[in-house]
């Protein structure tokens, strides 16, 4: 798997709640893999905090194969940046063809922003 990385720019991504304002800063993720491989992703959030408790759920899905990865729900109350690193685990027998990776972010009140990446299964 090449380890080219996407970086996207000018990317804003607000959420906003009863609980937190979330930015999306920059929003790395592996544009090739293969079958039986990873992609990595890497989303560096801007957090202002509006509640001590935000309860913050990032998940990376990719619907067309089944896969999804989760960090949370978490508090990361106080920072003003945070990293979340998550990997999702491609099937063996996954079809070449373009995917779509997508990232949720939700909060404790079950509000949700999508933002999602097309990648490519070789």
């Amino acid at each position: 798997m090449r380890g080219v990385v996407i970086t996207a720019i000018a990317l804003l991504l607000a959420v906003t709640s009863a609980s937190a304002f979330v930015i999306v800063d920059h929003w790395y993720a592996s544009p090739q893999a293969f079958s039986g491989g990873f992609v990595s992703n890497s989303v560096t959030l801007d957090i202002k905090d509006l509640d001590p408790d935000p309860n913050l759920k990032v998940s990376f899905v990719i619907l067309e194969l089944g896969v999804r990865s989760v960090k949370g729900p978490y508090n990361p109350s106080g920072l003003l940046h945070t990293t979340v690193h998550r990997s999702l685990e491609i099937p063996y027998d996954a079809e070449p063809g373009e995917y779509v990776v997508r990232m949720y972010i939700t909060d404790k009140h079950g509000n949700k922003r999508i933002k999602h990446r097309f990648i490519e299964i070789e």
